[in-house]
């Protein structure tokens, strides 16, 4: 190492600089805790759920709708196949 680099790093290292901390900060009650919840709501929450999707499943409102659905062609069904050797549908 170049002792005058030496040097001015054993100069800036010895300098000690007071800090002071001022701890009159509220940054405890400054925090949005409603995103944490507690086991008991989580509970009540998965309840309601539960509850709700028996109703649905009672009225027969849990099934999904096809009537109003587009079908695609299926290749299959319409006996198409892919020619391996050129990537197009004969």
């Amino acid at each position: 190492m170049n002792p005058m680099a030496q040097k001015s790093l054993l100069k800036y290292a010895t300098v000690k600089t007071e800090v002071k901390v001022k701890n009159e900060s509220d940054s405890d009650e400054d925090g949005d805790f409603s995103k944490f919840g507690s086991k008991n709501a989580d509970k009540k929450l998965k309840e309601a759920r539960l509850k709700e999707l028996e109703d649905l499943k009672a009225m027969g409102l849990d099934v999904i709708n096809e009537s109003s659905a587009i079908r695609l062609p299926n290749r299959v069904s319409k006996g198409m196949s892919i020619d391996p050797r050129t990537g197009t549908a004969k």
